[in-house]
């Protein structure tokens, strides 16, 4: 028996050729010939005989050479242990321990949440289904529902276009003035408890103007009537306080400057007077800054963080909260043009003026007196610039320090204690930073020339 050693895939078509020809001339030889793979192999080590009626019996052998079969087999056992190690991580990943004999899935599906590891900047939560539902369950009790009462002949109603409508949760429809004199419900919004003894944080723009303010507590019956201790339109902020002998839970405070993007939030509230609705996002972004025009005025907010935590009507002046349960921000505002932008005061920025609210003080709000603006490429010439870059003086008020120190509409502010001046923003940012009493130097450039003038920061709230 002769065994030849050719190529597997040009003689796989010879054997087929050969079978179809065998098959036609049946008459001339009875051949039996069958393919098979050998040693349990997926190559195809095919050995081919055949048998005839005749004297002489043909058996081929094709196999592939010694070395193409090592290296078949080489690649097969790799391939083997490579798909082992990838299945030993998609089980590691998913919570499984490939080397114990407890395989718990780590996803369970009844609950459909999946469990992840989340970095927080002071520690390491997973979030599996009893992180979220710990957090509420501490902290759903501190935040409240906060009504509000108006006598229709005292106060103004709110335009369609004024965004705390929507948010503070007002309605589709704009207020009926009337002049009977009847408390009215006029709005709903949230806060939370952070203090004992019934001390309650909140938006200034949720009591606004309110005749009578009541609080409903969860698990209680009835809602108690409210005192505002102290408020701030320019910051939006305000103390309320209910008294009551139950002892409330209350928040704990965070640092809203350790959080960073990325990391989870959770936001609790009352939107569209769903009580204490919960909802989960992320940290979008920080340092946000939107001015928003109501019945007030203009109110400017910066520092602000954005998350895309689900923030309706009715969510203002409730908190935001990290994985640690701690609250880093107040709900405050949302875009309308969009989903998922909503705005929080962070902490970094309330919590120094709660204890002047507590005390029905004003807070302090370091100013120098003037008009900011940013420098257009249109007016470089008219004001004999060649940067956009400074603080255009738009307006000094008389009698403010600017005004004291020698400041004049259309100057140019290029430096603030020697630091150089982009935009406006940067002028106001330092200021307010600055405690009362301050001396600051400003560069000033005015018909092309640079002065320096010496302006002493006062506080603006100051009766």
């Amino acid at each position: 028996m002769d065994r030849k050693k050719r190529d597997f895939t040009d003689y796989y078509d010879e054997i087929q050729k050969e079978m179809q020809q065998e098959n036609q001339t049946s008459d001339v030889m009875n051949t039996s010939r069958r393919l098979y793979i050998t040693d349990g192999e997926s190559s195809p080590n095919l050995l081919v005989s055949a048998t005839s009626n005749g004297d002489q019996q043909e058996k081929e052998k094709l196999d592939c050479s010694t070395s193409a079969k090592k290296r078949l087999r080489f690649k097969k056992r790799v391939s083997f242990l490579a798909g082992g190690i990838v299945a030993i991580i998609v089980m590691l990943a998913s919570g499984v321990n490939p080397f114990s004999s407890d395989h718990t899935m780590g996803h369970q599906q009844s609950s459909g949440i999946s469990s992840a590891n989340i970095t927080t900047t002071s520690t390491s939560i997973s979030t599996n289904q009893n992180v979220i539902s710990s957090i509420v369950q501490q902290s759903n009790g501190a935040v409240v529902l906060i009504k509000t009462y108006t006598k229709s002949s005292s106060r103004e109603t709110r335009s369609l276009n004024d965004p705390f409508w929507y948010f503070f949760g007002g309605g589709n429809e704009q207020p009926k003035s009337s002049n009977d004199g009847q408390l009215r419900l006029y709005g709903a919004g949230s806060g939370f408890f952070y203090k004992k003894g019934g001390y309650i944080l909140t938006n200034e723009h949720v009591i606004a103007n309110a005749d009578q303010i009541e609080v409903t507590v969860d698990g209680t019956a009835e809602p108690f009537k409210a005192t505002v201790l102290g408020k701030s339109a320019e910051h939006d902020l305000a103390v309320i306080k209910i008294d009551s002998k139950q002892d409330f839970p209350i928040l704990k405070m965070g640092d809203s400057n350790a959080i960073n993007v990325g990391d989870w939030v959770v936001a609790i509230g009352n939107p569209a007077g769903f009580e204490n609705t919960v909802t989960v996002g992320v940290i979008s972004a920080k340092e946000r800054e939107i001015p928003i025009n109501d019945n007030n005025g203009q109110r400017q907010y910066r520092h602000l963080l954005q998350t895309d935590a689900s923030i309706n009507s009715g969510n203002s002046g409730g908190p935001l909260i990290n994985l640690n349960g701690e609250v880093i921000g107040m709900n405050t505002a949302k875009s309308s043009e969009a989903q998922g932008i909503g705005f929080a005061i962070p902490t970094s920025v309330f919590v120094p003026f709660i204890n002047y609210l507590e005390e029905g003080k004003s807070i302090p709000s370091s100013y120098i007196g003037v008009s900011l603006t940013d420098i257009r490429e249109e007016i470089l010439d008219d004001l004999n610039l060649n940067s956009v870059e400074g603080a255009l003086v738009a307006q000094v008020l008389p009698g403010t320090p600017a005004f004291k120190a020698g400041i004049r509409q259309y100057d140019v502010i290029v430096k603030i204690n020697g630091q150089a001046v982009e935009k406006s923003k940067d002028v106001v940012n330092q200021v307010l930073a600055l405690p009362i009493g301050e001396k600051i130097s400003l560069t000033v450039l005015r018909d092309g020339k640079e002065t320096d003038f010496i302006v002493i920061v006062e506080d603006k709230n100051a009766s």
